[in-house]
């Protein structure tokens, strides 16, 4: 066994620490997929603390997961979950909603549709819906810029509709980094950008059904 290779009947290796809030809600969300884990202890062990700090800048971030040989740091489930689905070729969890299968996603500001797709990829409660679905008379380009620890950085548009303009309102991933290869190019918004439509609803309901079925 080494630092990146775990035991037969795991799917990943945890890296984490006793009370660590964020390794218990991983630890969680991964168990209510399916996944097994297999959960080391920096703390415990000094291999583990070392590796934990050779792929975090020197820091011992937990959690710490490891896939197929790649770390990730500080993902969150639905992360994991998605590169597990890439590596084994078949879906865990909904995250993805093939075309028309759940009923169209409206993205709309100031009375305007900004976009509108039955092929979102919901990420972190988000509907990333693809470039193809957007009207791109809403959009101007924006210089704003932020960074997510396992997407990557990402790029924004202004909305703009009848002259009035939501800055910053909406943003995509050009370049993510692999474990959020699925929303390349793909757009989300907020600010104020209602997202809508029967493809919410049902996505909504799926999650409720896994809350209560644990």
């Amino acid at each position: 066994m080494t630092e990146t290779e775990p035991t037969a009947a795991a799917d990943v290796i945890v890296y984490t620490r006793p009370g660590c809030p964020y390794s218990w809600m991983l630890r969680r969300g991964l168990r209510r997929a399916g996944v097994h884990l297999e959960e080391r202890n920096i703390w415990d062990d000094p291999e583990a603390a070392a590796f934990v700090r050779s792929v975090a800048d020197g820091n011992e971030t937990v959690p710490t997961v490891v896939i197929d040989g790649t770390a990730l740091v500080n993902p969150p489930a639905a992360a994991v979950i998605a590169r597990l689905d890439r590596s084994a070729g078949s879906p865990r969890e909904d995250h993805r909603r093939p075309a028309g299968s759940e009923g169209m996603v409206r993205a709309t500001w100031n009375g305007a549709v900004l976009a509108e797709s039955g092929d979102t990829v919901v990420v972190e409660g988000n509907h990333y819906f693809p470039p193809e679905a957007l009207n791109r008379e809403n959009f101007a380009p924006s210089d704003h810029s932020s960074v997510c620890p396992w997407k990557g950085q990402a790029s924004y548009y202004d909305v703009v509709v009848d002259g009035q303009v939501n800055r910053a309102a909406a943003w995509y991933y050009p370049d993510p980094k692999p474990a959020a290869e699925e929303i390349r190019d793909r757009v989300a918004f907020w600010h104020g950008v209602r997202v809508e439509g029967d493809g919410v609803q049902s996505g909504l309901l799926a999650r409720v059904r896994r809350l209560l079925t644990g």
